[in-house]
């Protein structure tokens, strides 16, 4: 998929999948996506997409959630941060985590409020 070709967008959704010790996108995604928040579009990080954009330093200095599940592989790899795993879905300024599941829904439902102001 071309990501060059990609529209503008209300926000980003980065969705989660199985944690493996490999990257789950490649560099010229990851680019993309930081590139998409430089641009001032929020973000969001469904289940373990957390994971993603923490690694790719688009969540430094921000609260995030993390399912209680995946709490300590997050510590693990991100000993300089603390996830929050009492909540379904965090929202901080212009990011948006949630633990997945029906945190998901949730925190879908949430977007509009949260961001309706851009």
């Amino acid at each position: 998929m071309p990501l060059r070709r990609a529209g503008p967008f209300d926000y980003l959704v980065v969705v989660g999948g199985h944690i493996s010790d490999r990257a789950a996108f490649g560099p010229l995604a990851l680019g993309f996506i930081a590139e998409t928040a430089a641009q001032g579009v929020p973000l969001a990080g469904l289940c373990t997409g957390v994971f993603t954009l923490q690694a790719a330093g688009l969540l430094q200095g921000y609260r995030c959630c993390v399912s209680w599940f995946h709490h300590q592989d997050f510590i693990d790899r991100f000993e300089n941060e603390i996830p929050i795993s009492d909540q379904i879905f965090v929202a901080d300024r212009d990011r948006l985590t949630c633990s997945g599941g029906h945190g998901a829904a949730h925190a879908a439902s949430a977007t509009r409020r949260i961001w309706r102001a851009r």
